[in-house]
């Protein structure tokens, strides 16, 4: 299947200006572009996510604790404070973007201690809202 060279730069320009790239924006807009709108996130939303999972997936809370302290066995690392672990985990990388990448592709980030055990599904899953949502909901998690 072959794609015409302006399809290409439109979708990677759209992908720029998508993850706030300055100047984008502008550039689209003479092209008579108009990029997708933020996605909010829903915490209320996002703890059901988080509790129940979503569409088949499997809960977070299968293997995630949310508990202050040491509150015993988890098969994945306990997230009370994940917001704050999260923006210093990764020099540069803001604690959104990094709980995304996380969650999205499991084996990109692991913690000391733990293996890759995460379902790796999750992008076929999670709508663009619902992975929001979720972040949202984690990002409350400071302690």
């Amino acid at each position: 299947m072959m794609f015409s060279r302006r399809l290409i730069a439109t979708a990677l320009l759209t992908i720029l200006a998508l993850t706030g790239c300055s100047g984008v924006n502008a550039f689209l807009a003479r092209l008579g572009i108009r990029p997708a709108p933020a996605v909010e996130g829903d915490p209320v939303h996002g703890e059901q996510v988080f509790r129940i999972g979503v569409e088949g997936a499997p809960p977070c809370s299968a293997c995630h604790q949310v508990a202050a302290g040491s509150a015993g066995f988890s098969l994945a690392p306990n997230l009370a404070g994940i917001a704050v672990h999260a923006a210093e985990r990764i020099p540069g990388m803001a604690a959104a973007q990094y709980l995304e990448e996380s969650i999205l592709h499991p084996a990109s980030h692991v913690i000391p201690g733990y293996h890759v055990s995460m379902f790796t599904g999750y992008a076929a899953y999670l709508s663009p809202q619902d992975l929001s949502d979720l972040i949202a909901y984690l990002m409350t998690l400071r302690g």
